[in-house]
């Protein structure tokens, strides 16, 4: 039986990410794949509700787990931290939407969320420490490429659309919805080929135009096709849906639209972008 204490720390990342996505909880998974675990440690938890606060016997110690992770600007404000003024009180969060929020001591649903989920995997409470996850691979003349992004725009691929729960992935000036979107560039870009992100087209019959957004428009070897991920919670769409996209490409000369789950995206995703270019070379 493999125990907490067997795992490495990207395992655990995993596991709380599935046990998320099994209950269905998506944009907590989400957060913790833009995340790294950086690491956990024992500690002593000061565990009380603060509905009842003034009672000694809702307020007393337990033993847990610190969980320090790094992430984007936008992990680290979505979730927050678990740690006291003092850095040296952890503070157990209550379960989501339990109470008001206005109280100062209350954890964020989203945090309470992801808290709960690595204490199912390590089998103890946790409490939660965010850290920015600070960038290595700045350009040359960083400070030009600052001040061009304080101007705007700060994205190309104008297409991705965007809600106020999105926590988007931003890589080499391009919006992404998934780390998977993210690699699968990464792996297009190894190979050279030209490709388009989340851009929108403006395709359909005269009489009934409309939008669509690949994932990837993709152009190789002056062969045109479409890849798309799917499987996650930004990419979940009926087989109904599936099958009326892919036909309207295909209307305007599309010969290829290739399907690929959102796990196989993020864990081969050179593997991935081989086959499709294999399969466009072939078919396009």
């Amino acid at each position: 039986m493999v125990k907490p204490e067997d795992l490495e720390l990207d395992q655990i990342l995993y596991n709380v990410a599935l046990y998320l996505f099994q209950t269905e909880q998506e944009e907590a998974a989400e957060l913790l794949l833009m995340s790294e675990l950086d690491e956990y440690r024992p500690v002593e938890i000061d565990y009380f509700d603060p509905r009842h606060y003034e009672d000694p016997e809702a307020h007393y110690t337990i033993g847990g787990f610190l969980v320090t992770l790094s992430g984007p600007a936008s992990v680290k404000e979505a979730i927050g931290s678990s740690l006291g003024v003092d850095d040296n009180e952890f503070l157990v969060s209550m379960p989501a939407n339990s109470f008001e929020e206005e109280d100062s001591n209350i954890a964020p649903a989203i945090r309470s969320i992801i808290e709960q989920g690595f204490a199912a995997v390590l089998r103890k409470p946790v409490v939660i420490d965010t850290h920015l996850q600070l960038v290595v691979d700045s350009e040359g003349d960083w400070r030009e490429h600052l001040r061009r992004l304080a101007k705007g725009p700060k994205v190309t691929n104008q297409g991705l659309k965007r809600k106020t729960n999105d926590h988007i992935i931003v890589w080499n000036h391009l919006n992404f919805r998934s780390q998977a979107e993210r690699k699968i560039a990464e792996a297009l870009d190894k190979r050279g080929v030209l490709f388009l992100p989340n851009c929108v087209a403006r395709l359909g019959p005269v009489d009934h135009r409309h939008n669509k957004e690949p994932d990837f428009l993709i152009c190789h070897e002056g062969k045109w096709g479409v890849l798309e991920v799917d499987g996650t919670f930004y990419h979940q769409k009926t087989a109904a849906q599936d099958d009326e996209r892919t036909r309207q490409f295909l209307r305007h000369g599309i010969r290829v639209i290739q399907r690929f789950t959102d796990e196989r995206c993020r864990n081969e995703p050179e593997e991935v972008v081989n086959t499709f270019l294999d399969i466009l070379k072939q078919n396009g």
